[in-house]
């Protein structure tokens, strides 16, 4: 009789080991095709706009004005723009995503965004 009951405890423990690891895996591809979709979300086409110092008076550094879906956007960037991109009215394609941060002490238009792969429009 206590072989039998231990024989049948073993294969419980190794009947619910085996569905968390089915769970975990599921778990896994879940988190890959989420990594796949944000890339391709990345490699959408880039967003045009102008960058701006019209609200340098007002406590904003530079921002970049984009015309999005027909809404016109004030963007934020969130790190300095380099020297060379840093030129009022310059052309600009750029992908974006907006940030939840609170804007720059004074600058009470636009919205904080990470600005990536800027390239100059000609």
């Amino acid at each position: 009789m206590k072989p039998i009951l231990i024989l049948t405890m073993l294969l419980m423990g190794f009947s619910s080991c085996k569905s968390k690891k089915e769970t975990t895996q599921t778990s896994n591809d879940e988190k890959q095709t989420t990594a796949v979709t944000n890339n391709e979300q990345m490699s959408a086409p880039q967003t045009k706009g102008k960058v701006s110092h019209q609200y340098r008076s007002g406590g904003c550094a530079t921002v970049v004005i984009a015309n999005v879906d027909g809404n016109t956007l004030t963007l934020i960037p969130s790190i300095k723009f380099v020297d060379k991109f840093d030129v009022d009215g310059l052309a600009i394609a750029f992908d974006y995503r907006p940030l939840k941060m609170h804007n720059p002490e004074g600058c009470n238009v636009g919205i904080p965004a990470e600005i990536i792969n800027v390239t100059i429009l000609k």
